[in-house]
């Protein structure tokens, strides 16, 4: 039992490194220009007054810094459980427990997200609200799509775009594709 742990966590530990260090190349790029142009998109397809704008802005800063906080606190947690399973002997009890509190800041994830969504909705007009839940099936079904063309290599870019994961944005992508892409042969 014990080596089955420490084998799932070496390939745990493999696995969050490699994802770890891929995003490294490019901070910022991956979330926040998303999340713009969804506000933006938003803004415009709700028709959102001066007013309404103004507390949707508020409301999803305060969010979203709050998000950023359990991202980190998150982050710390699973650096603590790779920690543990690096361990000869890792404790099983202490490894679950490190599970289950990581889940907790999940769960807390989640629970910023939906306030965020009801707190926007509780300053729409009910016309503006059904909008709203529209435009968030509509994200949701990209969210699916995306999930099943990633597997096929493809991204979604946004404002809902998709590219082709060779053509990566990212400048770091840029170059290793180019270094990795044979050159042309003139005729």
């Amino acid at each position: 039992m014990k080596k089955r742990i420490l084998v799932w966590g070496m390939v745990a530990l493999f696995v969050l490194a490699t994802f770890g260090l891929a995003y490294s190349f490019c901070p910022g790029k991956h979330h926040m220009g998303q999340e713009l142009a969804q506000y933006k998109e938003m803004v415009k397809m709700l028709k959102l007054t001066p007013e309404q704008q103004t507390k949707v802005k508020e409301i999803i800063i305060t969010s979203r810094k709050n998000t950023i906080n359990l991202h980190k606190d998150l982050s710390l947690k699973e650096l603590e459980l790779e920690a543990a399973l690096l361990e000869e002997s890792p404790a099983e009890e202490a490894v679950n427990k490190l599970i289950m509190e990581s889940s907790e800041i999940r769960g807390k994830i989640q629970v910023q997200m939906v306030d965020e969504r009801l707190s926007i909705k509780k300053i729409l007009t009910p016309e503006q609200k059904t909008q709203l839940d529209n435009y968030y099936q509509h994200l949701e079904r990209m969210r699916e799509n995306f999930q099943m063309m990633r597997g096929q290599g493809m991204q979604l870019m946004p404002g809902g775009k998709m590219m082709d994961t060779h053509q990566m944005q990212c400048p770091m992508m840029q170059k290793a594709s180019k270094m990795n892409t044979p050159a042309k042969q003139s005729k």
